[in-house]
């Protein structure tokens, strides 16, 4: 493998030891006034400013999670054009994943995208009512390349939801935040979607090989915390006494059964339905396109979901 992430590479595993090279130096001192003009004067225009949304949302995306879920009909490259073009303005920057401490991306590298200065300035007066934009910091979007990998699995799953659920989705919530006494739990996602009336609730972690087997039974046995106890009513308290159920975005087949093993012997759930970065790709209402697990057969089975559908 190269040095550093091409942009042939497929998935969203990376490996532990890859640092983050910027294309653009960090500047504090962007006018604020200047970029809400732009926006005022449509330069920065609705699209830009949707993009920047869903970026601040979910933290990280590619050019093909950005352009699937703008769903306009663009080519790969003219939506990495239009991320380069907010990148120029400092409303996002860019970086590539790379082994060594390199200063700017190599042109093949696999870019990927977050909030810069201009887009927390943008925010602030174009965003969605209480957002946490002023809690927003570059310190925000340095991390390792694992917690980034995690970061894009769950903009892409977020994506393909949308896209099957429609207007069903109330909500979408990359890393929630639990707090039960003085510990704080932080599952990778949380959702929620309306069939006839009533609300179901989902808390989602994602499932990667080099997770196992420490890491993930660390974040399973956390988020037991809150949903094999009553302190999950503090957070959904319309849903009488039916917990949120888990889910869990798995790298393949294989870490979806070593994933449900370590629920079952770790742990008291067992309302847990899995998925896959290929399953995920499916139509979700498809018969395997989620999975649950046997513990007598110690084996896992194809489910289809009316709930993950459009109707």
């Amino acid at each position: 493998m190269s040095d550093y992430i091409k942009n042939t590479f497929q998935g969203f595993s990376f490996g532990y030891d890859y640092k983050q090279a910027f294309s653009n130096k960090w500047m504090t001192n962007l006018l604020t006034e200047e970029i809400i003009k732009m926006k005022h004067n449509n330069v920065i225009t609705d699209e830009d400013l949707e993009i920047v949304k869903f970026i601040y949302q979910f933290r990280f995306a590619t050019p093909a999670i950005v352009a699937d879920y703008l769903n306009n009909g663009d080519t790969l490259e003219i939506t990495q054009n239009k991320l380069d073009k907010l990148v120029k303005n400092r409303l996002l920057n860019k970086f590539m994943l790379s082994k060594l401490r390199e200063e700017k991306p190599h042109p093949d590298a696999l870019m990927i995208y977050c909030l810069d200065f201009g887009g927390k300035a943008l925010l602030s007066h174009y965003g969605t009512p209480n957002n946490g934009i002023e809690n927003w910091y570059t310190s925000s979007v340095m991390m390792s390349s694992e917690m980034i990998a995690n970061d894009l699995v769950t903009a892409h799953f977020y994506v393909q939801v949308k896209k099957n659920v429609g207007g069903k989705l109330l909500y979408f919530k990359s890393n929630p935040n639990y707090r039960i006494a003085k510990n704080l739990v932080i599952p990778s996602f949380e959702l929620c979607i309306v069939q006839n009336g009533v609300r179901k609730y989902f808390v989602g972690e994602i499932a990667r090989e080099y997770d196992f087997p420490v890491g993930f039974r660390e974040k399973i046995i956390k988020i037991e915390s809150i949903l094999g106890t009553k302190a999950w009513m503090k957070y959904f308290c319309d849903t009488g006494e039916v917990a949120p159920s888990l889910l869990i975005v798995a790298e393949t087949d294989a870490v979806a059964m070593e994933a449900s093993q370590i629920i079952t012997a770790s742990t008291g759930l067992t309302a847990f339905r899995l998925t896959t970065d290929d399953r995920s790709l499916r139509p979700l209402g498809e018969g395997g396109a989620f999975l649950k697990y046997d513990p007598e057969e110690n084996k896992l089975i194809g489910v289809r979901s009316s709930l993950f559908t459009a109707q």
